[in-house]
């Protein structure tokens, strides 16, 4: 069986006494005189502040005593803010759909323009920063607090400024993004009637992309002992753009939409050890793409990414945005790419209701595209271990905190979608 790729005044008081009808003989008003013109008067524009009582300090407020307990506590309050907005939002998952996903667009657009001007991923670098700098400030922290008075201090007030930053960076998060896990879904935005369907309609479905699947292949260009020749991993990326833009021509609801350029992960290997194909990090608005897998997965990751910048937060929805932006391109390296991962997704699910007819789908496909799949499945089996499945357990417990209780079985759920779709086109 074959498996789908995987894939933040207090002021001093001052008391006055009232004047008293005590009399003043000559003399003294003459001394009290002389010591008043012997005292420095106070400059134009300037106030004379009282001095406080001999030996007693002006009071302060206990968070000007404490500033790293009010740092820890702004920080608190601008993430709490930050999910109280979320909160609220969420309660109008129709307006998110039709309002906030526009504004969500611009913000990563912006972000993913800014950090765009690094032909690397910003990200990763500052992971590999953060990696090395965090350990070592705070080995350097923790050995000026032993051997020098205030020490422990220099340390509080390194962890309130990085909660203050933290914080900052979850509510950008949040409010730029996040709040698009509770949409209405991207089947209400456009016109489909998502329901669970019979065992035909997923087997007519899984027909019909076979057949599209196998035209896209004999199109591709080949050498000279038929593997297919893929080009450059940023002409990848420029197919997966120009694929998203021919999409955003043909469908209201994306229109507008300006995809970033696609970036690769320089760990590569390392997200394949964790099953992972790309990642989208609304912090820059970058879409991350694993450049050591399969080519014929490549391009639609690069479309499911950037449909994650264009407001598709959920995993089954960028699925399928993605398979919309495949299937409609004007080049049959995406439509393959496309298709074969809709092809993979539907025949999964059609196994498990109707084994025949998957396999009689399967054997449809010509002998290339079979080959390619079994290269797929032995690329990932080659990384099973204890990395993946750890990266799986994580990957499940941030879906499902998301709004996805299905965690990481919501990638599979674009089938749903794919169903809608071939319903409402025939």
């Amino acid at each position: 069986m074959i498996t789908p790729d995987p894939r933040k005044y207090a002021g001093a008081t001052e008391e006055q006494s009232s004047p008293g009808n005590t009399e003043v003989t000559s003399a003294e008003a003459v001394s009290v005189l002389a010591e008043d013109t012997a005292r420095p008067s106070a400059s134009v524009g300037t106030v004379s502040t009282p001095e406080a009582p001999s030996g007693e300090k002006p009071r302060r407020s206990f968070f000007r005593r404490f500033p790293n307990v009010r740092r820890f506590a702004e920080a608190l309050l601008i993430l709490g803010a930050a999910i109280l907005a979320a909160a609220v939002m969420s309660r109008y998952p129709e307006w998110i759909s039709a309002r906030y996903v526009r504004f969500s667009r611009a913000a990563q657009h912006v972000l993913g323009s800014i950090f765009g001007i690094f032909p690397f991923s910003f990200v990763e670098f500052l992971l590999y920063a953060a990696l090395l700098a965090v350990p070592c400030g705070a080995a350097a922290l923790i050995v000026l607090a032993k051997k020098r008075v205030g020490g422990v201090k220099r340390l509080a007030r390194w962890l309130s400024h990085t909660s203050q930053i933290a914080a900052s960076m979850l509510a950008v998060f949040i409010l730029t993004w996040g709040v698009n896990y509770y949409s209405a879904g991207l089947g209400y935005s456009l016109g489909l009637d998502v329901h669970e369907r019979p065992a035909e309609t997923l087997r007519a479905a899984l027909e019909e992309i076979t057949l599209d699947l196998a035209q896209a292949e004999s199109e591709l260009p080949k050498d000279a002992g038929g593997e297919i020749v893929w080009p450059s991993f940023s002409e990848q990326s420029d197919i997966a753009r120009e694929a998203w833009r021919e999409l955003a021509e043909s469908e209201p609801y994306f229109a507008g939409a300006s995809p970033v350029r696609v970036k690769p992960v320089a760990a590569s290997r390392a997200l394949s050890y964790m099953g992972l194909t790309g990642i989208f990090v609304a912090f820059t608005g970058e879409a991350n793409v694993n450049r050591d897998f399969r080519d014929s997965g490549r391009i639609f990751t690069m479309a499911h990414e950037l449909a994650h910048s264009l407001g598709c937060a959920a995993e089954n929805e960028a699925n399928f945005a993605a398979y919309l932006a495949c299937r409609g391109s004007s080049s049959p390296y995406a439509r393959y790419s496309g298709l074969l991962a809709a092809f993979v997704y539907c025949y999964n699910q059609l196994v498990g209701v109707d084994r025949e007819a998957a396999f009689e789908c399967w054997y449809m496909l010509p002998e290339s595209i079979i080959d390619e799949l079994h290269a797929r499945n032995a690329y990932w089996q080659s990384f099973e271990g204890e990395i993946k499945k750890a990266a799986t357990a994580v990957n499940d417990g941030y879906l499902k905190t998301m709004a996805q209780p299905s965690g990481v079985k919501s990638y599979g759920e674009v089938v749903d979608l794919i169903l809608a779709d071939y319903d409402a086109r025939h």
